[in-house]
């Protein structure tokens, strides 16, 4: 419909609904109603959101969700560094951090899920990196675009 310049009308069927009175509904009632509304200016828009908003949105959506599966990946890199007597707090994510979380004595599959850990927790800080990067795109276009 945007594509076509249509212009698209939504609206609020339960509060059309309530704004009736009366009780028994017929389809010749329903039409009055709705022209009254339309004519005192009191009909019940919803809103519809652009395509180019729902993209915003998706792109938004997709960078929280990266961010929480980067959360996990770093929680289970804390937690294996702390069963293997690591105790850094804060500075466990500086470089000092990262040298201790390497030097970790490798054992079997730990030493798999530290590395593997290790390997999503880089390629997740480059995903989020970038699209932190569109974030602020979009939203310093849709800031300029308002002003």
């Amino acid at each position: 419909m945007e594509r076509l310049e249509h212009e698209l009308w939504i609206w609020g069927a339960a509060r059309i609904r309530a704004s009736n009175v009366r009780r028994q509904k017929t389809d010749q009632r329903d039409a009055g109603q709705i022209l009254r509304l339309l004519i005192e200016k009191r009909f019940p828009w919803t809103c519809v959101p652009s395509n180019l908003e729902r993209d915003h949105w998706q792109l938004r959506l997709h960078g929280y969700r990266l961010v929480q599966v980067w959360t996990k990946v770093k929680t289970e890199l804390l937690h294996l560094a702390l069963n293997h007597g690591l105790q850094q707090k804060r500075s466990f994510w500086g470089v000092r951090g990262s040298a201790d979380l390497e030097k970790l004595p490798p054992k079997g599959w730990t030493a798999r899920r530290r590395a593997d850990l290790l390997q999503v927790l880089a390629m997740q800080e480059g995903q989020v990196a970038e699209l932190d990067e569109a974030v602020d795109y979009v939203t310093w276009t849709n800031e300029r675009d308002c002003c």
